[in-house]
């Protein structure tokens, strides 16, 4: 009989979203660690902007910024909280 699980019994929810997710919770009364601007850089976009990858414009090409930096703050804003190409919403 299929009663709609995966697996057997003993396969936790963890093991089920794996594939596609992560679980990590945090005690929230912990204090906030906040990144510097080049931490996340690092972490999230220099993957693509370093190298180019998916058309993104490299870091420090003035020319491939051009038409982006054309669009005023409020069109890169936009860029960034929504995504663009093949950046997701808010970077990643």
């Amino acid at each position: 009989m299929n009663n709609g699980k995966r697996g057997d019994s003993s396969t936790t929810t963890e093991q089920l979203i794996k594939p596609v997710a992560q679980l990590n919770f945090k005690d929230a009364s912990t204090p906030q660690e906040l990144q510097t601007g080049e931490q996340v850089y690092k972490a999230v976009c220099a993957a693509y902007h370093a190298s180019g990858a998916a058309g993104a414009p490299k870091f420090g090409d003035a020319s491939a910024w051009a038409p982006r930096l054309g669009q005023g703050y409020d069109g890169l804003m936009a860029s960034v909280l929504k995504g663009k190409g093949a950046m997701p919403a808010r970077g990643g």
